[in-house]
């Protein structure tokens, strides 16, 4: 599984080659596996993620194990990131049971205790060889507010944290879309002018057209996260097992059918990030 200084420079190819680095969150071990064969089969590097629903329910340390037998299977890099993790405290569980990348999310707070927050889980996983995201501006989840991050606290945060990726708020939600988001590129491609060496992440990827995704890579992101989109893909292709094998299948091949379903998904989203054949 790679260290961070490996997957710092994972990153720097993208950001060289202008691609992005897709980013797939997991719901229970069945996609976590289909997660780590596309990257495999495309041959891409590839990021499974877990929000703090997911962690919580599933535990770090089981997550954690799996992944690792998942990366030691395969020769492209998996890695495996808890994903928008709100207290440091939690961060820190997750990178002594193993992972190898974090996000701290204290977006919702002033931009100094944010800072403060980042520096913190930063101080502690750069010690053990983990990559830290965090989030600049904020990227709202369900009835929630958003607001845009700007070019001067995003340069001040990197600056004072030393953070290896940043997430910035620039038009996106989490979720599926009411009506259509208007990404901001232009805010994009300003902070990838300020930080030219900072990964930038979009959030919310589900549901946003996948030109609308490329330009955004083209303008500076280097990092997709697609959560909604592969997770409800996933579930319907175990609803569409049952409906059509009948309850008495085995539960493998329920779950197989739905990890098919799953995988072609992720492929769309690898061939949008750009990234396939990338490893």
């Amino acid at each position: 599984m790679p260290t961070r200084d490996q997957i710092v420079q994972i990153f720097a190819a993208a950001i060289e080659g202008g691609y992005a680095i897709p980013h797939i969150n997991h719901s229970d071990y069945g996609d976590l596996i289909a997660i780590a064969e596309a990257g495999r089969e495309a041959h891409t590097p590839i990021i499974a993620a877990g929000t703090p629903m997911t962690t919580s329910a599933m535990g770090f340390a089981k997550i954690s194990a799996i992944a690792h037998l998942l990366a030691e299977e395969g020769e492209t890099p998996f890695i495996i990131h808890c994903d928008h993790c709100p207290d440091p405290v939690l961060c820190k569980q997750a990178i002594d049971a193993g992972y190898n990348s974090v996000m701290i999310d204290a977006s919702d707070k002033p931009l100094e205790e944010n800072i403060a927050i980042v520096k913190d889980v930063v101080d502690y996983a750069h010690e053990r060889g983990v990559f830290v995201e965090a989030e600049v501006g904020h990227v709202a989840h369900g009835e929630g507010s958003s607001w845009d991050a700007s070019v001067d606290e995003a340069v001040k945060l990197v600056s004072a944290t030393g953070v290896d990726a940043l997430a910035i708020a620039m038009g996106s939600e989490h979720g599926f879309y009411k009506e259509l988001p208007k990404l901001n590129f232009e805010l994009a491609a300003q902070v990838h002018e300020a930080l030219p060496s900072t990964p930038l992440v979009l959030h919310g990827g589900s549901g946003i057209p996948a030109d609308d995704v490329r330009h955004a890579i083209a303008s500076g992101i280097r990092k997709v996260n697609v959560g909604t989109d592969v997770r409800c893909t996933y579930v319907a292709g175990l609803r569409d097992a049952i409906a059509e094998m009948g309850i008495e299948r085995h539960t493998q091949d329920i779950i197989a059918f739905a990890q098919t379903r799953a995988k072609a998904k992720i492929f769309d989203v690898i061939d949008m990030c750009g990234s396939r054949d990338k490893a």
